[in-house]
């Protein structure tokens, strides 16, 4: 499935990495901003669901986020007590 969206971890600059905390979701064709995503420190990664949409979050601050790509509303909140190096969605989405 080819997609009209782009998923960015944005950074300002690269000294300000650990202060932006944000993921942003663009339109590719006319580069409009169409979400800001939210976390409470360093983005490490996200990625779009399978059928795109849902977008997946994880952060320094040891939380991975569910976000409706739509909306932007967190439908889940997974917090550990460890650092979190990667997510991912299972092969079955479920």
């Amino acid at each position: 499935m080819k997609t009209d969206y782009e998923v960015f971890i944005s950074f300002k600059n690269t000294e300000e990495v650990s202060r932006d905390k944000i993921v942003k979701l663009w339109d590719k064709k006319n580069g409009k901003e169409l979400l800001v995503l939210k976390h409470n420190d360093r983005i490490w990664g996200a990625k779009f669901s399978k059928d795109e949409n849902e977008i997946l979050s994880w952060s320094k601050d040891n939380i991975v986020k569910l976000w409706d790509k739509k909306s932007g509303k967190e439908l889940l909140i997974l917090k550990h007590n460890d650092g979190i190096n990667g997510a991912k969605f299972s092969k079955d989405e479920n």
